[in-house]
């Protein structure tokens, strides 16, 4: 390996440097200098060639090939020079790494992404670049080794690197999606849920095991396809995941036959994507679907009749040919439960047939024609055969062939029907009536009683039950309806955090760099130089002061005398993440005009924000000023532009003093106040001089005597 001096802060080797300028002739004097530099690798993990397609240079490229360079080649993110070409699309650079390195074009990084899946649409030749990335997928999608495919995406189960994250759902994603298992083990144990999309980041990203523990944590492995456009199955096909497709589909309850918003079933998906080993994955999917199919397969249904058993029974009198209405006792059946309405109407049924026997009875004048009407023919005493009571005992003296004859006064055989005033006396009871007490005397009250209540029971525990069920439904209704409100609101927040970290970003690569340093760092920044790096003294002192009446001279007289000075001063000293000072609310402000912020700049060294680290001095290999200027220059623009204010000098000393920047402690905060903006750069007729940015190394004795007034 080269000496250290052979390389710069960053670690990248002279070649390295040249390859990311994109010159061939100085790569090529860089290459004959240090032959060995060629696969060097930067602090980074990046090495020449990885430079090179970055900024595509395709000359640059294919010397490095006729070399020898290596072609798999990846940084700490895993992403290759395929993956950092086609991201910033560099057609070019894309078609000499796939046609000429032959390189693999189902590579993943760390997120789970392929050069296919990094593609923005926006790039000028990104139809170009999908056509030649799928037509190199199909081409080496079966004779890719999976497992040397997946080489660098093993599953760490030792690293967590949760020092710097917060315990969420979206770093159990991210750390998901890198297969680290130390970190998705620890961030499981501390009771974060994992959702659906950190069982596609698994297995998007090949990691089975992964995925395996995520489900064992109460993941769900088979959310539908055709709500969600990416599950963990639908993630996992077209890249090879064998494992985790087998994986997946031995879950229980898994339904292979599902289909996407498309209308394709699984393995119609993998036919469609066709990635590393798409047949195998097809054969797998369609068996387990076929095999689904099979086992799922209804019967149609049988229709069955109901056949209703009647309540009273009836009994056909052969000999004569008419039909007899037996007793209203219910026939002799299964012994079914009797509800107490029904009961009741059996037994008002009972009483009204009392009470017409009796008036049949008692009526001596009725003919013996109509008393047969009314009565009946009675049967032989052979064929006699009185239906015993439903609940009754079984002999109750009905059941004597002899019975009827005797009471009702008949001779048998006679052929001769006799009256009952012949046979019965006048005041003792109707026949009729006696067999009725005898039939009702068959179930005791306290039996009626028992029926009764157990009914009463069976009904108040079939109502509970049903009470019951109906509040399981309605609770697992608002369960469902709350989990999707939290889905919901979980989902809200992650885009809005992730939107607001965006717009964050944006607002601080407008600023310069000294300014932008300090908001990312915050109190992670040095008080003085350490190294090459500034520090906050020789970035942001002296504090530029400036009287309230140049700033506004209609103000009152009072406050013409106080100290003011520009926001960027107090965010850039106290490492605020933001330059709109929102954490202090009471702050007093005032707006700053154009030709305020143009008169500043006369009197302020923009060197001090130009560099977070110090520029090369004159006389290094790295020294150019060429590269100065245009920072400067970019400088420039970018302070005209980034939002200021005016606050009081007096809320940012209370700001110092109060708690929550201990770290500024061994600060001397120096100042100076001999930038004007309202009027030219002038003090008692003296024109002040700008300090250079070797007074702010060294100080200046002006800005010592300022500090102590």
């Amino acid at each position: 390996m080269p000496h250290k001096k052979n390389v710069d802060r960053f670690g990248a080797t002279r070649l390295a440097r040249e390859c990311e300028k994109g010159d061939l002739k100085t790569v090529q004097g860089a290459y004959d200098a240090a032959p060995d530099e060629l696969d060097q690798q930067d602090y980074a993990g990046i090495t020449p060639l990885q430079k090179a397609a970055l900024n595509g240079f395709p000359d640059v490229v294919k010397f490095l090939l006729q070399k020898g360079c290596r072609t798999d080649c990846q940084n700490s993110d895993r992403d290759t020079p395929l993956i950092d070409a086609v991201e910033n699309g560099h057609f070019e650079v894309v078609k000499i790494l796939l046609n000429v390195a032959r390189v693999n074009p189902h590579h993943q990084n760390k997120q789970g992404q392929r050069a296919l899946d990094v593609l923005r649409e926006d790039v000028d030749d990104a139809e170009e670049i999908e056509k030649e990335l799928r037509r190199a997928m199909q081409r080496e999608s079966n004779g890719a080794d999976e497992s040397a495919r997946d080489a660098g995406a093993s599953q760490d189960a030792s690293s967590t690197n949760l020092l710097y994250n917060e315990y969420n759902t979206e770093t159990l994603r991210i750390k998901a999606a890198e297969g680290n298992m130390g970190a998705v083990a620890e961030l499981l144990n501390s009771n974060i849920k994992p959702n659906m999309a950190c069982g596609a980041a698994a297995a998007r990203g090949g990691h089975d095991e992964i995925l395996s523990i995520l489900l064992g944590f109460g993941m769900k492995a088979d959310p539908d396809p055709m709500k969600h456009s990416e599950t963990p199955m639908l993630a996992a096909i077209g890249r090879g995941h064998l494992k985790v497709i087998k994986l997946l589909l031995e879950q229980d309850n898994f339904d292979p036959t599902r289909r996407n918003r498309e209308g394709k079933t699984y393995w119609e998906v993998a036919e469609e994507r066709r990635g590393p080993k798409w047949q195998q994955e097809r054969d797998t999917l369609k068996e387990h679907y076929n095999e689904y199919r099979r086992q799922h397969q209804r019967s149609p249904k049988k229709s069955r009749a109901r056949h209703l058993s009647p309540t009273r029974s009836q009994t056909n009198n052969r000999e004569n040919g008419r039909k007899t209405t037996a007793s209203s006792e219910p026939p002799k059946g299964r012994g079914r439960l009797v509800s107490a309405r029904e009961l009741q109407q059996r037994e008002l049924q009972q009483h009204r047939e009392l009470k017409r026997r009796r008036r049949v009875v008692a009526d001596e004048s009725e003919s013996e024609s109509d008393d047969s009407d009314v009565r009946g023919p009675v049967k032989p005493a052979a064929k006699a055969k009185p239906k015993p009571s439903y609940d009754a005992p079984r002999d109750n003296g009905l059941s004597s062939p002899e019975a009827p004859e005797k009471r009702l006064g008949r001779k048998s055989g006679s052929g001769e029907r006799s009256r009952k005033s012949d046979t019965v006396p006048r005041d003792a009871p109707p026949p009729e009536l006696d067999a009725m007490e005898d039939i009702k005397q068959e179930t005791p009250e306290p039996i009626k009683t028992e029926r009764l209540a157990k009914a009463e029971r069976l009904a108040e525990a079939e109502r509970l039950e049903a009470e019951k069920a109906a509040e399981k439904a309605a609770a697992e209704a608002r369960e469902a309806e709350e989990a999707e409100k939290t889905r919901l609101a979980t989902e809200q927040a992650r885009i809005a955090a992730e939107k607001a970290q965006r717009d964050r970003e944006e607002r601080l690569q407008a600023l310069p760099r000294a300014l932008r340093r300090a908001l990312q760092r915050g109190k992670n920044r040095p008080l003085h130089f350490d190294g090459e790096e500034m520090g906050i003294s020789a970035n942001f002192l002296p504090v530029h002061r400036v009287r309230f009446k140049e700033i506004d001279p209609d103000s009152p007289e009072s406050h013409h005398d106080e100290w003011w000075i520009l926001s960027f001063q107090a965010a850039g000293i106290l490492g605020l993440p933001q330059l709109d000072l929102i954490e202090f609310p009471d702050w007093e402000r005032h707006p700053v005009t154009e030709p305020q912020r143009q008169r500043f700049l006369r009197g302020y060294d923009l060197a001090q924000l130009a560099q977070d680290f110090r520029f090369p001095m004159e006389g290094c290999a790295e020294f150019d000023p060429q590269a100065i200027e245009r920072v400067m220059a970019e400088t420039r623009a970018q302070f005209l532009k980034m939002p200021l204010e005016w606050v009081r000098w007096d809320d940012f000393e209370a700001a110092l003093r109060g708690g929550g920047y201990e770290h500024l402690a061994n600060l001397k905060v120096t100042t100076a106040s001999y930038i004007h903006v309202h009027d030219p750069a002038v003090v008692n007729g003296d024109v002040r001089k700008p300090r250079s940015f070797l007074d702010v190394i060294l100080g200046s004795a002006a800005a010592r005597n300022e500090s102590h007034s």
